[in-house]
C-alpha cells in the first residue's frame, strides 16, 4: 500500500470512512462550537493513511498553507483523526504555531511569491526554507503534533503545516 494523500477519485470505502467520521456527534459538536452554529457544511478533499513501518524512507517536508491569502480570517478548519500512537520522535504533522496570524503580512511583503495575486480558487501554497524562516523570525514556533489512537485535532487551514516521515515510528 502506498502512503499519503488519497487520489482525487475516492473509493467507496474512503467515502464511508470519512462520512462515518463526520457523522460522529462529538465531531459535529466541535465544529458547531468553532463556527457558532449547528448549520454546518462539511466536505473533504483528501485522506492520508500512512501505516507505521520501518521500511519507509524519511521524506522531504512540504511546508504549505491550505488557504488562499485573498481569503481573510479563518475560512476553513481542518480536522485530523489519529489512528496510531504518534509521539515527538515519530513521523507526522508539524505545524508552525501562530503562522496564520502572519499570512497577510507575508504575502504583502513577498509579492514575488509564486501564485500571490493569481490564486483564483486555489487554496494551496507551498513555502521554501527561506520563507519558513521568515515566519520563524516573527516568533512562529515549529511544533510536532502528538496524539494517541483516536486523538482528534483541528487547525485553521491558514496555519503553515507539513507532514514528515521520520523518526522511530514512520
Amino acid at each position: 500500500m502506498r502512503a499519503g494523500i488519497s487520489p482525487p477519485l475516492f473509493s467507496l470505502p474512503t467515502y464511508c470512512i470519512l462520512t462515518r467520521y463526520f457523522s460522529e456527534q462529538s465531531i459535529i459538536d466541535t465544529f458547531a462550537k468553532v463556527w457558532g452554529t449547528n448549520e454546518l457544511l462539511v466536505s473533504f478533499d483528501g485522506m492520508n493513511l500512512t501505516l507505521p513501518s520501518s521500511d519507509l524512507k524519511p521524506s522531504t517536508p512540504w511546508p504549505h498553507v491550505d488557504q488562499n491569502p485573498n481569503r481573510k480570517g479563518m475560512q476553513c478548519v481542518q480536522g485530523i483523526l489519529n489512528l496510531a500512537p504518534n509521539g515527538p520522535d515519530d513521523g507526522g504533522l508539524v505545524v508552525l504555531k501562530g503562522s496564520h496570524r502572519q499570512n497577510e503580512a507575508f504575502f504583502k511583503t513577498h509579492p514575488e511569491t509564486e501564485g500571490a495575486g493569481t490564486w483564483g480558487s486555489a487554496d494551496w501554497h507551498g513555502f521554501n526554507e527561506e520563507e519558513v524562516g521568515w515566519f520563524k523570525s516573527r516568533g512562529c514556533e515549529e511544533v510536532k503534533v502528538c496524539a494517541g489512537p483516536g486523538g482528534e485535532f483541528y487547525l485553521n487551514a491558514g496555519v503553515k503545516k507539513e507532514g514528515k516521515l521520520t523518526g522511530a515510528q514512520i
